[in-house]
């Protein structure tokens, strides 16, 4: 997966909104991460307040995702507010064509210089305009450069050549040093790997040739087909690559390489977007896995307590057994114990100090009990009765000695109920932390699975046929320009303030289609803000619909004309099923009438309109889902947003009827 932003990927971003933040202000900065700052702009030509995200040695580009603000100001995002607030970004640049971003930026003081460098081990530098660094996002000594406060900034050492500027002989040279031609473009050169992949693709060059076997003319075409890559990075497109459905790079150009090994592509409008995207999930992905690094290790640190906890139980348990046995074993001698006790207590047994035992031993052989050892200091004796040793007190006579044994004992067996207590409270933590970590788990799938383009509008898949719907005047207009064929179906709810939805039909449409799409076209209309039961619905071909408004007349974002026989689906009901569709490791929510949303879903819901807002209404749906799934399901319907679910009920609505399907 791809770490940092490349040259190219540097070079097409400042060529394509460097100027869109020019001339903004600074309202804010925040610093979130050890190497992250966030500028948030207000830009008075941009009818948004954007956010600059920049990462050391990783990317820059502007975000809408959301990222948590620290909860307390750093020492350097309190200097950086002091001085760059209210100032004014004058200009972004590339230097030298290498990975390091120069901001310009100038306050009513005086001016200052944002470094961004995006290379391994790069830092965001702020100087005056004499290059002094003023602050760092953190300190380096290199052989070539040191990084700290009061010193001149440097930029890092070049590495390779500038392939636009180069002659064929200069590449040839560069390359030659290398035993593959890939190698020679990455090392020699200094071009991205993805570049140089694609150059030699493009090219019709085996990239593990040997650079010394190409003629001259090859160099010259490899210089070509470079610019030629740089070139198309200009367009402002960006392009996600996708491996199984997951994220692996983000380029400005298509990467035709790696489209005939299988990889497939999500095309951005522009290339800051596809950059947000990326490197957005690429963060939360690694905070979630982070995450669940951190769960891992509380399980293993809980796990271990709890095998220590067992441990120090069985203890416990054969001590106070040995303790309840010589206690039994006591009582059941105590006549005889008393006689041993008795010998060591006489003023003539303690007077002979070792030779005791022997003395007593002989007092009391006839009895059965073997005494094995006196400890004088402490006044105690070790006694074998019927095998077993048995620790003796000689300042108690045997019913007190099998008193205290028996305390003794009781004490043990308390503390084992307190273990049990415990081991028992340890095991519902594990618990919840294996669930806890298949919520996470749950969570970043639901976040990082690619979804349809048909998605982002209101959708419906019956029967093969593709329902889309819009969700606002934009998506109404772009789904009549960018996906209507003249063979497509074209259906409107008779009401002012209703979706467009098209059936991909290709000339032959099914009556369950045509259902399916009025139920979309009747949900999403201005009829359920209003609480109505039914309304009609009418459908045509793509081809009578038409974004020519009669001469003299203006049709404004999402009107369209439609002209000859309208069909009409009388009194389609204002109800929709809302589920769960499990599909392979997680879930997306889908809609439409019961009966085609039952047969697909884990759980559904159906609605009609009501009182409750969509946002409130989704918590409550959620809520029921999770306590009516079996426990297994749980973590992946808690994965499922609340926004997403609010997206996709028409309006206030209330619930008809809680379904599950398994």
């Amino acid at each position: 997966m791809k770490k940092s932003m490349s040259i190219v990927d540097i070079y097409a971003w400042v060529k394509a909104s460097g100027s869109l933040i020019e001339k903004c202000y600074i309202n804010n900065i925040y610093h979130p991460y050890e190497n992250v700052l966030l500028l948030k702009l207000y830009c008075k030509h941009l009818s948004y307040n954007p956010m600059l995200l920049m990462e050391a040695g990783k990317r820059i580009h502007l975000t809408k995702y959301s990222i948590p603000k620290e909860h307390k100001i750093s020492p350097l995002c309190f200097a950086l507010r002091k001085l760059l607030r209210r100032s004014i970004i004058e200009k972004l640049e590339i230097l030298d064509w290498e990975r390091v971003v120069k901001i310009t930026v100038t306050s009513s003081k005086q001016k200052y210089f944002i470094y961004v460098e995006l290379l391994p081990r790069g830092v965001i530098v702020l100087t005056d305009e004499n290059n002094k660094i003023l602050h760092t996002t953190r300190t380096l000594e290199l052989k070539d450069r040191v990084i700290r406060r009061g010193r001149e900034y440097k930029l890092p050492p070049t590495l390779g050549i500038n392939v636009l500027e180069a002659s064929p002989e200069e590449v040839k040279n560069a390359t030659s040093k290398y035993e593959k031609i890939i190698q020679g473009l990455v090392r020699g050169l200094g071009l991205p790997g993805e570049v140089a992949e694609e150059t030699c693709f493009r090219a019709g060059i085996d990239k593990n040739t040997s650079p010394k076997q190409l003629p001259l003319e090859f160099f010259s075409k490899i210089i070509n087909t470079v610019k030629d890559i740089i070139q198309e990075s200009e367009n402002n497109i960006g392009y996600v690559v996708l491996e199984e459905e997951k994220a692996v790079t983000v380029l400005p150009f298509e990467p035709k390489h790696l489209l005939v090994k299988g990889f497939t592509l999500k095309t951005f409008d522009n290339f800051n977007e596809a950059l947000d995207f990326f490197f957005s999930e690429k963060l939360r992905e690694e905070k979630a896995i982070e995450a669940i690094r951190l769960k891992e290790k509380e399980l293993r640190k809980i796990e271990h307590a709890l095998e220590e906890a067992k441990k120090l139980r069985e203890e416990y348990r054969s001590k106070a057994m040995e303790l309840r046995q010589a206690s039994e074993l006591i009582l059941r001698n105590r006549e005889l114990l008393n006689r041993v006790i008795e010998c060591f207590r006489s003023r003539e047994i303690r007077r002979k100090g070792e030779g005791a035992v022997k003395i007593c031993s002989e007092k009391i052989k006839q009895i059965g009990i073997k005494i094995l050892s006196f400890n004088r200091k402490n006044g105690t004796i070790i006694l074998q009765i019927n095998g077993k040793k048995v620790f003796v007190d000689l300042r108690k006579n045997a019913y007190e000695n099998a008193s205290s044994k028996f305390e003794k004992a009781r004490e043990l067996e308390r503390k084992i109920s307190r273990i049990n207590e415990k081991i028992e409270e340890l095991h519902r933590k594990i618990e919840e932390l294996k669930y806890e970590t298949k919520l996470l788990e749950a969570e970043e799938k639901a976040k990082i699975r690619r979804k349809e383009w048909y998605e982002k509008y209101h959708w419906v898949v019956e029967e093969n046929y593709l329902i889309i719907g819009g969700r606002n005047a934009d998506q109404n207009e772009s789904i009549v320009k960018k996906y209507m064929k003249p063979d497509d179906i074209f259906m409107h709810a008779e009401i002012h303030g209703a979706p467009v939805v098209v059936i991909k039909a290709k000339g032959t449409v099914s009556e369950k289609a045509l259902r399916e799409a009025a139920i979309i076209a009747a949900a999403y209309s201005k009829a359920w803000k209003e609480g109505l039961g039914a309304i009609d619905v009418y459908w045509v071909w793509g081809r009578q619909v038409s974004k020519k408004p009669p001469s003299g007349e203006y049709l404004p974002k999402g009107a369209f004309m439609v002209y000859g026989k309208r069909n009409y689906i009388r009194n389609t009901p204002l109800t929709l099923a809302l589920g769960l569709e499990k599909v392979n490791s997680w879930l997306r929510i889908i809609v439409g009438s019961e009966e085609h949303v039952k047969n697909k879903s884990i759980a559904y819901v159906t609605l009609a309109p009501g009182h409750i807002s969509p946002h409130s209404l989704a918590k409550i749906i959620k809520e029921e889902f999770v306590k009516r799934v079996p426990e297994k399901l749980k973590p992946l319907i808690k994965s499922i947003s609340v926004e997403e679910l609010a997206l996709r009920i028409p309006g206030p609505s209330v619930i008809g009827k809680i379904v599950i399907n398994i």
